[in-house]
């Protein structure tokens, strides 16, 4: 949650003894944040979606691919 927060992809808001997560998309064009995962996996995320990887796969993956996603 912490990095989602960091990298202003939510916000955490408390109204009426409520807690609120909302979402936001600030991932600007050509920008590509990449998670490496607890369960040997890698998720890429870009303005354009989100797109998972084993970490077998993660050799696979060059800057000029990440660009196109």
């Amino acid at each position: 949650m912490n990095k989602l927060e960091y990298y202003e992809l939510i916000k955490r808001v408390h109204q009426n003894n409520k807690r609120y997560i909302e979402l936001y998309n600030n991932i600007k064009e050509g920008q590509v944040l990449v998670c490496f995962g607890e369960k040997k996996e890698i998720t890429v995320i870009t303005q354009k979606g989100a797109y998972k990887y084993s970490k077998d796969d993660a050799h696979l993956l060059s800057i000029n691919d990440l660009e196109k996603l």
